[in-house]
């Protein structure tokens, strides 16, 4: 007798929107057992996805509702698991290979450290050792060698979509569910891009730019392209001395040490296509060339990445895609330089480790948008508390020197600029031609914001009382417009205080009115100590936050 593993009964789920009700599951009812293949077919939009992700209770609620209807796996109720039950459940029990690689994976911790975390949840006793070894056997299982876990630690930005969806694949299979559901898991390596890099493997080998070797594995002739290094400036002949005279291993059909693989041979229980050369796939730089020939053109206006990808990745795209299609492969190449936190590579094992969301908890995002404006792109970034802290006092700089203006504006006289705001409009109109001049050199935004700044200095030592709106009015714009090009918000957030501030500003001002100003004083520096700062002006007390 057949021992069912799940089923769901009148299952109805819903999404309750702005614009109405939206039934994507009605009354669904199916029955799997142990040892069962079960496909779900229909159009977009006909509730595939809600049921998988419904199965594993990760419906975002609201919108989505599970309106009524059982699940139960092995006899258990998924609908009743409380969090603990779900962690044992989620991974161990049921697996899922989400449609999207790219939004699946986090973009700040490496490869192998997100397949070692899936691993760590449902088997906590293994050391840091024998996770890894699991991960790396996980990974070759999906197409991944080795060297790409151990040696280079790297992130899902230098991976291909092809070989994020690998990896995808992995972490669902690394412990061994009962259950895996499969949404589309094919979609970063349809047939298309399939065919799309056979195709262009054959033109690669037709003009003479690739070869086959006796294995099946087919790789590029790099002194056949004689610009190879143009990005990077690697001279082929430098890179030669610094081969070891023992060739690698599974390299010995190698025409030139220098040569790189377009196609490779499958393993034993790898996954494979087939090609006229062996049953194999692709080698990741040709998959990114495809997919740019696809999605972009052949020639692309932009394209970026981090430095450490210039070379051998980028290098070889340019080799492939310019030997194959015949034109520049892309007019301009933007690399971004590293982060640090406090002079040291972020890493978790060092605890210096942190995601956006845990800075946006203590920093404003916008505070982090101006870090990193701070330093040029291409540059080294270190992130330490303190230079974060300078970067808010810097933000609040700019936004006091725009409220500043804004207030003016409201009070100001009527007419046009006089003689002297004129003169002094020339200076900022200076200021601007440096901010363009900056931003024109690829893209310096450390040197642009030097141009904001001195140009809120500016405004704050010309703009007063006694200014026109017209010239107050054009500076504030000047402002806003040059910060809106960074992405910087000119508009402080309305903050409330708590009634115990309030009452206490209220008490210095009435101790301050009966000329009490020791008391007035120590209320200062009680609301100092708070991180209340009080600034006494001329249109009554103002505060800020330290």
């Amino acid at each position: 007798m057949n021992e069912t593993l799940l089923e769901i009964k009148d299952l109805v789920i819903h999404y309750e929107t702005d614009s109405g009700v939206v039934e994507a599951v009605n009354g669904m009812n199916l029955v799997l057992n142990k040892g069962q293949s079960l496909g779900l077919v229909g159009e977009t939009g006909a509730g595939k996805t809600t049921t998988a992700l419904g199965i594993l209770r990760l419906l975002s609620e609201p919108p989505a509702r599970i309106i009524s209807g059982e699940i139960h796996f092995e006899g258990r109720d998924v609908l009743a698991m409380d969090k603990d039950a779900l962690q044992k459940y989620r991974g161990k029990k049921v697996s899922m290979i989400f449609q999207d690689p790219m939004t699946s994976l986090n973009p700040v911790m490496t490869i192998g450290e997100q397949v070692m975390e899936s691993l760590e949840i449902h088997e906590p006793n293994l050391s840091r050792e024998e996770l890894a070894a699991k991960a790396q056997e996980t990974l070759e299982m999906v197409g991944i060698r080795e060297e790409r876990f151990n040696d280079y630690d790297e992130y899902p930005h230098q991976f291909s979509g092809g070989m994020k969806q690998r990896v995808v694949i992995a972490i669902a299979l690394c412990c061994n569910p009962e259950l895996l559901i499969a949404d589309e898991p094919t979609t970063a390596l349809d047939v298309t891009i399939q065919a799309q890099v056979l195709d262009m493997i054959r033109t690669l080998i037709e003009k003479g730019y690739a070869y086959a070797a006796a294995d099946g594995t087919v790789y590029y002739r790099v002194r056949k392209f004689k610009d190879y290094g143009k990005l990077s400036h690697k001279n082929l002949d430098d890179l030669q001395s610094g081969f070891r005279e023992i060739k690698v291993t599974g390299e010995e059909g190698k025409e030139d040490p220098n040569d790189f693989v377009l196609w490779k041979p499958k393993k034993e229980g790898e996954p494979f296509w087939e090609s006229p050369w062996c049953q194999g796939r692709p080698g990741w730089h040709i998959e990114c060339s495809v997919m740019a020939k696809r999605y972009l053109g052949d020639e692309i206006d932009i394209h970026a990445g981090g430095e450490d990808l210039i070379f051998p990745h980028h290098e070889n795209e340019i080799a492939q895609s310019e030997a194959a299609n015949g034109v520049t492969f892309a007019r301009y190449w933007m690399h971004n330089g590293f982060l640090n936190i406090d002079n040291k590579k972020m890493s978790k094992s060092l605890g210096n480790f942190f995601t956006v969301r845990e800075i946006g908890e203590k920093y404003d995002l916008q505070v982090l948008r101006f870090f990193m404006l701070s330093a040029h792109y291409r540059s080294p970034l270190n992130f330490s508390a303190e230079l974060m802290e300078a970067s808010k006092n810097g933000l609040d700089r700019i936004l006091t020197g725009v409220e500043k203006l804004k207030e003016l504006e409201e009070k100001a006289a009527a007419g046009t600029m006089s003689a002297a705001e004129l003169e002094n409009q020339k200076k900022a109109m200076e200021l601007v031609e440096k901010y363009e001049a900056a931003m024109e050199d690829d893209f310096n935004t450390a040197d642009a914001v030097s141009a904001v700044f001195e140009l809120v200095k500016l405004s704050n030592s010309t703009a007063s009382a006694e200014s026109t709106s017209a010239y107050v009015g054009w500076m504030k714009e000047t402002i806003e417009r040059l910060c809106g090009v960074l992405g910087i918000i000119t508009e402080k957030k309305e903050e409330i205080l708590d009634s115990e501030i309030e009452d206490m500003i209220a008490q210095r001002q009435a101790a301050r009115k009966a000329k009490d100003f020791a008391l007035a004083d120590q209320i200062r520096g009680k609301l100092l100590d708070m991180g209340i700062i009080l600034e006494d002006t001329r249109e009554g007390v103002k505060w800020k936050r330290a």
